[in-house]
């Protein structure tokens, strides 16, 4: 009555009611291995879902084995035990849907990436773009300055010229380092070795 919800009484496997007591899927695949277990004699193991009376899950493991004529060795008949394992395949169920959430979500945020990749690859254009675009006119104009003007500039005025020239040319090697560590995220790091006394004397100079 444990297991199947009704009463206790009523038939053994051999009566068709018990039929009823599986979906149909079920009592297809243990049918099978009862009638390979009789065919065979093999012992046989087999999973079922029961349609339980009062409409609470439940599954089974039917596990069987036959008994021999011991003159003609033929197969007399099987027996065998039925294990509740509704537990374990309500675990593995909620396993599964788990699974299938955790999927679901982590599509969702790999949409949710690849959009925020192509914002990101937007807008570093758009900085490449609208601010390298003042640095070029600052580097044209002082150009033009020195060239058209220079001999009337002071000494110190060219020094100053210099200066704003190669800050130009800085700030836009920046960008371009910022651009491309925008890019490194999505794809390999190619490590180099690197020696820091070079950066520092080349910044202490520019300092």
């Amino acid at each position: 009555y444990h297991i199947y919800g009704r009463d206790p009484g009523l038939p053994p496997a051999a009566y068709p009611e018990v039929a009823t007591y599986f979906t149909p899927a079920s009592w297809a695949g243990l049918s099978r291995a009862i009638e390979q277990g009789l065919a065979t004699g093999l012992p046989y193991e087999c999973d079922a879902e029961v349609v339980r009376a009062d409409g609470r899950p439940c599954w089974i493991t039917a596990r069987g084995q036959a008994q021999r004529d011991e003159t003609t060795g033929r197969v007399l008949r099987l027996f065998g035990t039925l294990q509740d394992i509704t537990e374990r395949k309500l675990a593995e169920e909620e396993v599964r849907q788990l699974n299938a959430t955790l999927e679901r979500r982590v599509e969702a945020r790999t949409a949710e990436l690849l959009a925020a990749n192509r914002e990101l690859d937007a807008f570093a254009y758009a900085v490449s773009h609208d601010l390298k675009a003042p640095l070029r006119a600052m580097i044209g104009f002082s150009q033009a300055l020195t060239e058209d003007y220079g001999a009337k500039l002071e000494p110190g005025a060219h020094e100053y010229l210099q200066q704003i020239m190669i800050a130009c040319h800085t700030m836009g090697a920046l960008i371009d380092g910022l651009l491309e560590l925008s890019r490194s995220t999505r794809g390999e790091l190619n490590r180099e070795r690197t020696d820091l006394s070079i950066f520092a004397t080349r910044i202490r100079s520019e300092l």
